[in-house]
């Protein structure tokens, strides 16, 4: 995509008030974003469809001006934008309701390389969820899917780190700008992501999070999907919100069953009661989803690229029974700030887990 036709497509998607459905009904109108820009003031007036201050917007130079800083942040970084009448934007995402007019995006175009597979759940799950995000998530990578989700804590995250640990690729649908990191927590994985796969959003680059902006990418997360895979929802979630847009889009959906008493649970149950395919073990999951069912999700060793020194010598002492945070220390040979550092990011990365206060064990 030439520079000069990455400007107009800037200008027409910053154009303020003129609404997604507006931006792609003008440009197969004109034919161009380009062709948009340079209509004169009397054929934007003669469109029947626009309302007076959408078509004054049209030719404020507000829009021009904000354009040309966009792009320079553009000339300066890494973000690139896909349009719906370009030939690499996704073609699934096309056929959605109400489908994004632009995505920006950090890294490797994957929108349409293979099987994409949506696996999302609740930010505040237990040991149970994340376990079976990562497992589940690392499983579809090594049988060649593409692993969506929404970069927050918790399931989120855990599926992301699957889909590394199984060597795949990643997209990471934000509520904000594709180059601001939200949550900051997260800056070790949105890196691995991006060098993996993507992060796209449908917001301006320098878009600060802000929570009405986050329901929206739903419709991209279970848009990009070939299937969607939910795992640990309540009753009222933000991951239903994407289940029920999948649905609407024709995916199947996948759930994990839960204890029936768990509050966590009571989303997934309900779905699998509604008619979801319900995860009974992988194995059966990948046959579901014609895969060829190669995998290692047995195996407890880690990819050691993901590991610095630190956090391997840490992770030897390590194993699948709970173990005391000073017994850990000692056996690990680590000073205690860097033992306290390791752990945190073998955590954060879906390698370890606190059983409980000071204990912890491998994943």
């Amino acid at each position: 995509m030439g520079e000069e036709s990455v400007k107009y497509k800037i200008w027409l998607d910053n154009i303020k008030g003129l609404g997604r459905a507006n931006k792609i009904k003008l440009t197969e109108y004109a034919g161009s974003a380009k062709e948009v820009f340079f209509m004169s003031k009397k054929d934007i007036e003669d469109i029947i469809w626009l309302k007076d201050k959408q078509k004054k917007a049209m030719y404020d130079d507000g829009a021009k001006d904000g354009a040309e800083r966009l792009f320079e942040v553009f000339e300066k970084g890494k973000v690139k934008i896909t349009t719906i009448d370009d030939c690499d934007y996704p073609k699934k995402l096309k056929n959605i309701y109400d489908p994004p007019y632009a995505l920006y995006y950090i890294g490797e175009n994957v929108f349409d390389n293979k099987k994409i597979i949506s696996v999302v759940g609740a930010r505040m799950c237990d040991e149970y969820g994340r376990t079976y995000a990562l497992k589940i998530a690392r499983a579809l990578a090594e049988n060649g899917c593409v692993i969506v989700s929404g970069m927050a804590y918790g399931i989120d995250a855990a599926a992301h780190w699957g889909a590394l640990k199984g060597c795949g690729k990643t997209i990471a649908v934000l509520g904000n700008g594709p180059d601001i990191i939200y949550p900051e927590k997260n800056a070790l994985l949105y890196n691995e992501i991006i060098d993996n796969g993507c992060a796209v959003s449908e917001y301006f680059p320098k878009t600060a999070p802000k929570p009405g902006l986050f329901p929206q990418r739903n419709r991209i997360i279970s848009g990009l999907s070939d299937a969607v895979i939910l795992i640990e929802a309540k009753e009222k979630s933000g991951s239903l919100i994407t289940a029920d847009l999948a649905l609407d889009q024709g995916k199947d959906i996948y759930a994990l069953p839960g204890r029936v008493d768990d509050a966590l649970s009571a989303g997934t149950n309900a779905l699998i009661k509604q008619g979801a395919g319900i995860i009974t073990d992988i194995e059966s999951l990948l046959k579901d989803l014609n895969l060829d069912c190669k995998s290692s999700i047995d195996k407890d060793s880690p990819k050691e690229k993901y590991l610095e020194k630190e956090e391997l010598m840490l992770y030897s002492v390590l194993d699948l029974h709970e173990k005391n945070l000073e017994i850990i220390y000692k056996e690990a040979n680590l000073e205690r700030e860097a033992a306290l550092n390791a752990l945190s990011s073998l955590i954060k990365k879906g390698y370890v887990t606190e059983c409980f206060k000071n204990y912890y064990r491998r994943i």
